[in-house]
């Protein structure tokens, strides 16, 4: 009788071998050292396996694998991690995980959520994919990635922390597409094509973080989402610091700093919807180009509204605000001043709407009305105060005149409430013009410079 005891347990045994997958691996996470390590052992720290294929073949859902310092290159990439596994270096930066071919393949693939923290990701084609679930990626830094570092797919939800892109070539910082939301907080993004590239439905954000020498710093092509820096600054862009192009998206500057740029500042082109710059600074951009440039979609007739509050645009090589192609803007409290061109140029079809802001000390005009009244099929406005609404702009000091109307057929600017130059043109020895009068071209002064058919109402 003693014998069926283990004759009954072995069928017990195979099967619950059966149900957990085959062989476990300990109990705890698992180490994997690429010099030292054993994929036949244990795993544990003291006898780690080899390669963190072989660690990810054992690992439990929601475990962690931890990398000890070296460089991970004989891999079979990609590496699909498992459902909320964390893959970590032991020491930042320490574990390297290096394509074998410079350029080409992937390190890391996410489909159902999961982490990776204070790895080293160089040389690959892509660093990151997720395509699924939530991702925590945390102290990451990229190097030599030849097209994106980290590109979010599906109805994915990333967040990246403190990670550093050191990009060459063409490679995209954060490419995020479809359905994604991407938050980014803290980190760097040095060289590349672009640091972010935005599409389709995305929620995108990004915060507290510095992006240098790239081609943009943030670059929306097309898509309906939303987008959002704050507390970000982008230096010494190759290209346009930020591009938005024929987008319905609804994008928010918030404190950003863009300082020297080959291209435009800012520039939108066909956005339908909002674009706010709120408390950042706009300056050095480079001459022939606009520091701010918005413009609306000309063949549709249709533009969303640009908004500027507490806002420098100063110091730049060209003009400082171009509105343009039946865009809109509302400015507002904002430092407009010491550009090398126009302060503000408005070509019509466009409105703009001035209050509380300084337009002093641009090369050019201060206000510059090209075409203005020559397109019926929109009533373009220059509102720089009102009556009931006193603009509060102080226009003085720029290089040719305050408000030009340049080929200017039909066209009434109100500007009441604001400082010109002192006693000229109608001003008094404090720059104030009389509320509720009105001057008529053809004129040509310091403060106005108006033909036929121009009229400001202050």
């Amino acid at each position: 009788m003693r014998a069926l005891v283990p004759r009954l347990m072995l069928p017990l045994m195979l099967l619950l071998s059966a149900c957990s997958g085959g062989p476990a691996g300990p109990p705890g996470p698992l180490f994997v050292n690429p010099a030292a390590g054993s994929d036949a052992a244990a795993g544990t720290a003291a006898r780690p396996l080899k390669t963190i294929g072989r660690a990810l073949e054992l690992v439990k859902a929601g475990g962690e694998v931890f990398l000890q310092v070296g460089t991970y290159r004989g891999e079979v990439w990609p590496l699909a991690v498992p459902a909320g596994v964390t893959i970590a270096s032991v020491a930042p930066g320490g574990a390297v995980l290096a394509s074998s071919i410079a350029g080409e393949g992937k390190a890391l693939a996410f489909a159902q959520g999961g982490a990776a923290t204070d790895l080293t990701i160089e040389d690959f084609a892509v660093g990151v994919s997720v395509t699924g679930g939530t991702v925590e990626l945390v102290g990451l830094r990229f190097t030599g990635i030849a097209t994106i570092s980290v590109v979010a797919l599906g109805d994915s939800d990333v967040t990246l922390q403190g990670c550093v892109f050191q990009s060459t070539g063409s490679a995209v910082g954060v490419d995020a597409r479809e359905d994604a939301t991407v938050s980014v907080d803290g980190g760097s993004v040095a060289g590349g094509s672009a640091a972010f590239r935005v599409w389709a439905q995305v929620r995108f954000s990004a915060r507290n973080l510095t992006v240098d020498d790239s081609e943009a710093g943030l670059w929306i092509p097309s898509g309906s989402g939303s987008a959002s820096l704050t507390g970000v600054t982008i230096t010494n862009t190759r290209g346009t610091a930020v591009r938005i192009f024929f987008t319905s998206a609804d994008v928010t500057l918030d404190h950003v700093v863009i300082e020297g740029a080959t291209g435009d500042g800012i520039y939108a082109q066909g956005l339908l919807g909002d674009l706010r710059l709120i408390g950042g600074r706009v300056s050095g951009v480079g001459a022939g180009r606009g520091a701010v440039s918005m413009q609306g979609n000309s063949a549709s007739g249709e533009s969303g509204t640009l908004y500027v509050e507490d806002t420098q645009i100063t110091q730049n090589e060209g003009n400082g605000l171009e509105v343009t192609s039946f865009a809109h803007a509302d400015v507002r409290d904002a430092d407009i001043s010491g550009n090398d061109g126009l302060g503000i140029r408005l070509a019509e079809p466009a409105s703009i709407k001035v209050r509380g802001t300084t337009i002093t000390g641009n090369a050019a005009s201060g206000v510059y009305l090209e075409g203005f009244g020559h397109v019926q099929s929109m009533v373009s406005a220059a509102d720089l105060g009102t009556i009931n609404d006193p603009g509060l702009n102080v226009i003085r000091t720029n290089g040719v005149t305050g408000i030009h109307f340049e080929t200017s057929s039909i066209g009434v600017v109100t500007a009441s409430g604001n400082t010109w130059n002192n006693s000229v043109q109608g001003a008094s020895p404090t720059g104030e013009m009389t509320v509720g009068t009105s001057l008529a071209g053809p004129q040509s002064g310091t403060n106005f410079q108006l033909e036929a058919n121009n009229e400001i109402w202050f």
